[in-house]
């Protein structure tokens, strides 16, 4: 939330940045945070496997490893004919990178333990 009152509360807007520039700080930061559960998600099922369950595995296959690279993704693709001088898209595409990466390890993490677990007999 960037905490408009109301639609039109334009003044609790920092000044020189747009509405558009401040959602995609908020991607950026919100890429690294979901990229960074999603990893310990991930880990804590690698260092406890009966945490392995469904839940956990879909939570970290289908919405955390590709909401991270979603929301990474898309602020590199906002910022890509920008300049490098600024030190805040700098800043900015770290975080996204950071997720993305993340989340790619995360999701390699789960894969192989998917894939180096052992049939169950019924």
């Amino acid at each position: 939330m960037l905490g408009f009152a109301h639609r039109h509360d334009w003044e609790s807007i920092p000044a020189g940045f747009t509405v558009t520039e401040l959602n995609v700080i908020m991607l950026a930061l919100l890429s690294t945070w979901i990229g960074l559960l999603t990893f310990l998600l991930a880990a804590g099922m690698w260092i406890h496997r009966p945490f392995m369950t469904d839940p956990t595995v879909v939570a970290v296959l289908y919405f955390g490893a590709p909401g991270a690279m979603c929301l990474g993704g898309l602020v590199l693709w906002a910022h890509r004919k920008d300049p490098d001088a600024d030190p805040g898209l700098a800043a900015q595409r770290v975080q996204s990178k950071t997720g993305i990466a993340l989340a790619l390890l995360a999701a390699a993490i789960v894969y192989y333990l998917i894939i180096a677990s052992k049939k169950l007999n019924a």
